[in-house]
């Protein structure tokens, strides 16, 4: 079972290590039916769990963005994609 400080930490992690051997290894299934949970393995130790999400704000989305620019995506081999 976690304890407090385990649960602590991933959240912190911002759930990028595993709360039980602290692997970045993860790897996350689709959402359940109500979109609240999102079940996690990590790949290292084999241990499962669930992410558990709640809407906690909101965000207005201007009308006129053609000044913003988008983030660029970085691929797994390091280089940017277009």
């Amino acid at each position: 079972m976690l304890t407090k400080a385990q649960k602590q930490d991933y959240l912190t992690s911002g759930g990028y290590l595993c709360p039980y051997c602290g692997s970045d290894n993860l790897s996350a299934d689709s959402w359940d039916g109500e979109g609240k949970y999102q079940p996690v393995t990590c790949q290292s130790c084999g241990k499962e769990w669930r992410d558990v999400y709640e809407l906690v704000g909101i965000e207005e989305v201007e009308e006129d963005q053609s000044d913003v620019q988008l983030p660029e995506k970085i691929a797994t081999d390091g280089s940017i994609a277009k």
